[in-house]
C-alpha cells in the first residue's frame, strides 16, 4: 500500500496537517479522518512543505487627504466678493470725512489781530472767480458842448490835443463806433448855453446840444453790475447839481454823498469798475468843492467828462 503524502498549512501562526488520500466511504473511516485532524500536531520536518497565505493589506485612507464636500452657502461666497470692496469704501468715505473736517477747522480759525480785515476781504473777493450776471444799464439825457465828431479815433485824439493846450476841459467820448469831443456837460439847455459862450470867447468853435446816453447791456457780476447802476443814477443827479449852482449860486450835495460812499466802497476785480469808481469819487469831491464857493468850474467840468467816459468804457 502506497504511503500517503502529507501537507502541512499554516493559517493565522497554527499549523494543519493535511493527507492525499483515497476518497472516504464509510463512517468509521471518516470518524478516523476527524479524529486525525484533531490529534497534536507534530513538529514540521524538512520533507514537509509549508505554505503561507499572507493576510492582505488593508489600504486605509490618509485623513489628511481627505476633502471636504460640504458646500458653502451662496451667500457666504458672495460676502467674500463684496465684503473688502465694501470695507475699501467705508474707509476711503471715513477718511474725506476727517480731511472735509481738517479743511473747515483751518478756514474756521481766527485770523491774527494785525491782519486788515478790509483788506483781506477785498483781496479774497479780487481772487475769487466771477461769475457774470448780464444785466442792462438805464439810459439817461443831458445838454452838452461838444467841439467834434470823428470817425476816425487818431483824428479825435489830434483835436482833443488843441483844446487841452488851451485848458479847455475835453474828453473823447466814444458811442456806437463814433468820436465825439465833448467840453462840457449841463442838465439844461440855458446851462450849457453858459458853458458854450465861455468856450467861444477863447476862440474855440464850439455848440451845445441835447443828446442821450443809450441804455446798454453789461455783463459783469453781481455786485459789479450793482456799482455801475448806481453811477447811472447818481450821475445825472450830479450834473443837475452842477448846473443848479452855476445858475442860481445855491445848490446842495449832502443828499449824494451816502450814494457816492456806497459807490466807492464796493469791493469789485474789474479795472474798468474800478477806475469809474475812482472817477465818480473825484468828481463828487470837486462838485462839492465848487458849491462852497471855493471850487473851479473847469475843474468839475472834467471830472464829470471823466466819469461819463469810464462809464461808457465798462461793459
Amino acid at each position: 500500500m502506497k504511503s500517503e503524502k502529507e501537507i502541512k498549512v499554516k493559517i493565522n501562526g497554527e499549523t494543519k496537517t493535511f493527507t492525499e488520500g483515497p476518497p472516504v466511504h464509510d463512517w468509521k473511516a471518516g470518524s478516523d479522518e476527524v479524529a486525525a485532524s484533531e490529534e497534536p500536531q507534530k513538529e514540521t520536518t524538512n520533507e514537509h512543505k509549508i505554505y503561507y497565505f499572507p493576510q492582505k493589506n488593508v489600504k486605509r485612507k490618509n485623513p489628511r487627504l481627505h476633502r471636504s464636500t460640504v458646500k458653502q452657502p451662496s451667500g457666504f461666497r458672495i460676502w467674500k466678493l463684496v465684503g473688502p470692496m465694501l470695507t475699501a469704501v467705508l474707509i476711503g468715505v471715513l477718511l474725506g470725512v476727517i480731511i472735509l473736517q481738517m479743511i473747515k477747522q483751518d478756514k474756521n480759525e481766527p485770523t491774527s489781530a494785525l491782519v486788515d480785515v478790509t483788506n483781506t476781504s477785498k483781496e479774497a473777493n479780487e481772487g475769487a472767480t466771477e461769475v457774470l450776471t448780464p444785466s442792462t444799464l438805464p439810459g439817461f439825457n443831458l445838454h452838452v458842448v461838444q467841439g467834434g465828431y470823428f470817425s476816425q479815433q487818431d483824428s479825435a485824439t489830434t483835436q482833443l490835443a488843441s483844446f487841452k493846450d488851451k485848458n479847455i476841459p475835453s474828453e473823447v467820448l466814444t458811442i456806437n463806433n463814433e468820436y465825439f469831443i465833448w467840453t462840457g456837460l449841463a442838465s439844461t439847455k440855458e446851462s450849457a448855453d453858459k458853458l458854450e459862450t465861455s468856450y467861444k470867447e477863447l476862440g474855440v468853435d464850439v455848440f451845445d446840444k441835447s443828446i442821450s446816453i443809450p441804455a446798454k447791456d453789461i455783463s459783469l457780476s453781481e455786485g459789479d453790475g450793482q456799482t455801475v447802476g448806481k453811477v447811472a443814477t447818481v450821475f445825472p443827479e450830479m450834473v443837475k447839481t452842477y448846473s443848479s449852482f452855476q445858475s442860481t449860486g445855491k445848490a446842495e450835495v449832502t443828499g449824494l454823498k451816502d450814494q457816492i460812499a456806497s459807490i466807492s466802497g464796493a469791493a469789485t476785480a474789474n479795472e474798468n469798475v474800478k477806475k469809474l469808481q475812482a472817477a465818480v469819487s473825484e468828481a463828487y469831491q470837486s462838485l462839492e468843492t465848487y458849491v462852497s464857493g471855493e471850487g473851479n468850474e473847469s475843474d468839475v467840468q472834467q471830472k464829470m467828462l471823466t466819469v461819463l467816459k469810464e462809464y461808457l468804457l465798462v461793459n
